[in-house]
């Protein structure tokens, strides 16, 4: 997949999944670069099986462990 593919599905993943899956902290409302950044990194870090998963759980998962929606005293 090419990176303007990837950044446009990212995006979707992010406007189908915040403020519902995962939400931004009270201190910190990350950029989209930021969260393209994020997805990159940790994907990186998972191993061959786990990134055989459908990618916008995988997305969502990442999201969800830095930026649960309990921080701002909502429910997930």
């Amino acid at each position: 997949m090419d990176s303007e593919r990837a950044r446009l599905y990212i995006d979707g993943v992010h406007d189908l999944s915040e403020g519902k899956s995962w939400c931004y902290s009270a201190r910190y409302r990350p950029g989209r670069e930021a969260l393209q950044s994020d997805v990159a990194y940790w994907l990186r870090q998972m191993p061959p099986t786990q990134l055989k998963r459908n990618a916008s759980e995988l997305i969502v998962e990442i999201w969800r462990k830095r930026w649960p929606c309990a921080d701002r005293g909502r429910e997930k």
